[in-house]
């Protein structure tokens, strides 16, 4: 202990109203996605931060939404190489991808592909990473029946080029401890 006393930043207000929160360092920023709830209809929404934790944008840019009374949830995202890649479920339990590319003037967009049907609840992806030539995606199937771990390579616009499933539990496996 030196005697010195540190003083500590007041927080920064990213939103007003957010939930199921992920961030992840795109090489010179973090980007941070959350679902903002709405019990009509909540959406997913993402906002570039600096590393002093200032917003670099003056609002949040919409990822996702639903028509009303459909619900997304559980985002995941990551980037690399001026590529932003946001995942979330829609319910259902639809696993969707979305790709921004960074722009002078901000994102292009694209659309939302399909990485994987609504086969049953999900949950959070386990691991979302940049890879060489595109995104890697894991995440669990959980049913009745049992559960499965499921892994898919994407290109670098997002689709999925290939969905294995890795490994599968006879009886439902209703969270994970990471």
């Amino acid at each position: 202990r030196t005697g010195r006393s540190q003083t500590v930043a007041p927080p920064i207000l990213l939103s007003r109203k957010g939930a199921q929160p992920r961030a992840a360092w795109i090489g010179d920023r973090y980007v941070v996605v959350w679902v903002a709830p709405d019990m009509l209809s909540p959406v997913i929404e993402m906002l570039e931060v600096g590393r002093d934790g200032r917003p670099l944008q003056t609002s949040a840019t919409l990822v996702a939404q639903t028509a009303q009374g459909g619900k997304v949830g559980l985002p995941g995202v990551t980037g690399g190489n001026g590529k932003v890649l946001v995942t979330y479920f829609v319910q259902g339990g639809a696993l969707m991808a979305r790709m921004f590319a960074k722009t002078d003037a901000g994102y292009a967009e694209s659309e939302a592909v399909e990485i994987s049907g609504g086969e049953g609840p999900h949950h959070r992806p386990i691991q979302l990473l940049p890879v060489a030539d595109g995104f890697l995606a894991c995440w669990d199937v959980a049913n009745p029946e049992g559960s499965e771990i499921r892994l898919a390579l994407l290109n670098s616009a997002g689709q999925p080029r290939n969905v294995k499933t890795l490994a599968r539990a006879r009886t439902p496996i209703t969270s994970f401890d990471l």
